[in-house]
């Protein structure tokens, strides 16, 4: 059954393949444009995870940079806009910044590598605990700045702003640097394979454009060659027989309806010829029979 249906590829199985064909074609285009465009989306979430981060970050390093400089104006008599400025950056801008952090990592995945970035956190909350150590050992009961306290106190406070901030510091610095070209590269790969799925996209669609063009010539070619050739073929051979001529040539006959119009046509041919046969058969023979009756 199968290899019949096979050999007999008729008009209506050539148009189903052609619309089969077209429908996939549809199909992959969309697909792939679908598959495109929630990849890119999916970059530039990722992209958009990041950057907040890597901006709140890098304001925290130059924070870190500004209080230690700030820790040791502190430690050695600093204007009172240098110390109200250490004590905004501990109050205000510290703390909001921080939680922006902490608050978008909860969205990082393992691989993007989050604890480096609570470690630089951690080294942060350590220098901001030492300058507040600082700060209580500087100041006297009523929160007021004592000279008398720093002389007395200097070599321990000193070893205080080296050891534990400035030293801090530029730990925070290294990691942040570290940190930062790392995603910066890690962003930029994104941007690259963005990049890259769009071009692959644009060159599907120039592929398909071009097929389907292809496509569409190929469908009226055959479309002339199996179905308007032989209806025009066939319709000549009709008018002649309409004509009362005989064909001389039997109608050459496809494995399609029109093949088996064609052997309908010849099958009709044949019959006439037979009836004309037949009818031109009982005028001889009456021809005959009135010749051998005048004859007696």
């Amino acid at each position: 059954m199968g290899l019949k249906v096979f050999k007999r590829f008729n008009i209506g199985s050539k148009i189903a393949v052609g619309y089969v064909i077209l429908t996939t074609s549809i199909v992959i285009y969309v697909a792939f444009g679908i598959i495109t465009l929630q990849k890119s989306k999916s970059i530039d979430n990722r992209v958009h995870l990041y950057t907040p981060v890597l901006n709140s970050i890098e304001f925290i390093d130059q924070l870190a940079q500004s209080s230690g400089t700030l820790s040791r104006k502190w430690l050695n008599g600093g204007s009172m806009k240098d110390k109200e400025e250490l004590l905004k950056i501990h109050n205000e801008i510290y703390p909001e910044y921080r939680n922006d952090v902490v608050k978008n990592l909860k969205d990082w995945d393992k691989n993007d590598n989050p604890e480096m970035l609570l470690q630089v956190i951690d080294e942060c909350d350590k220098v901001i605990d030492a300058q507040r150590n600082l700060i209580q050992k500087t100041i006297n009961n009523n929160g007021f700045y004592v000279d008398s306290i720093v002389e007395e106190n200097y070599d321990e406070l000193d070893a205080l702003v080296s050891s534990q901030i400035i030293a801090t510091v530029n730990s925070i610095n290294i990691l942040i640097a570290e940190f930062i070209d790392k995603n910066k590269a890690q962003i930029d790969s994104l941007q690259i394979e963005k990049s890259d799925t769009f071009a692959a996209f644009e060159k599907l669609l120039w592929v398909l454009g071009i097929a389907l063009i292809l496509f569409a010539i190929f469908s009226a070619v055959l479309t002339t060659r199996i179905i308007v050739k032989p209806v025009l073929y066939l319709k000549d051979k009709i008018l002649t027989m309409s004509k009362g001529e005989l064909l001389d040539e039997e109608i050459k006959a496809g494995k399609d309806e029109i093949g088996d119009m064609a052997k309908a046509l010849n099958l009709l041919m044949a019959l006439f010829i037979i009836y004309t046969f037949c009818i031109f058969a009982k005028k001889i023979l009456w021809i005959v029979q009135s010749v051998n009756r005048q004859t007696k």
